[in-house]
């Protein structure tokens, strides 16, 4: 089974739902994960990532930042995975101009994953970037 990494803004725009058909598509995205019929996992980093942009971008409370970080950590079948090769990282991000934390996150191990995010700065990695509905034309 192919293994998706999840990236920060799938889980937001799941949430925030500031899109309806992103946040439609990211909505059975995750439901596929919940139901086991896709593997996936995300980082602590994204984790992180995720309660400050709710927080400060968002301006939720603490209580919906935690409600909402919770959701995620305890969503069936999703990994939480670390293991950064922070050297690569630092190279990546000096070759490409990319955000820092999408070089951090490109770095984990588990590299033949493919990333499920609208962010475009994973064109310039090694990882194959896919968006939710990508994969959900696999499974309609």
């Amino acid at each position: 089974m192919k293994e998706y990494l999840i990236d920060t803004n799938i889980f937001l725009r799941f949430l925030v739902r500031d899109d309806e058909k992103s946040a439609e598509d990211c909505r059975r995205f995750l439901q596929l994960v919940r139901l086991g019929k896709i593997k996936a996992f995300t980082t602590t980093i994204n984790i992180i990532e995720m309660g400050w942009t709710l927080n400060s971008y968002y301006k939720l409370n603490k209580a919906q930042v935690l409600k909402a970080l919770r959701g995620v950590i305890n969503l069936r079948g999703l990994e939480i995975r670390d293991g950064y090769d922070l050297r690569s990282a630092l190279s990546l991000w000096e070759q490409e101009n990319i955000k820092f934390v999408d070089a951090i996150i490109s770095s984990l191990d588990g590299k033949d994953a493919k990333v499920v995010s609208y962010d475009k700065d994973f064109d310039r990695t090694k990882m194959q970037r896919v968006e939710p509905h990508d994969v959900l034309s696999l499974y309609s």
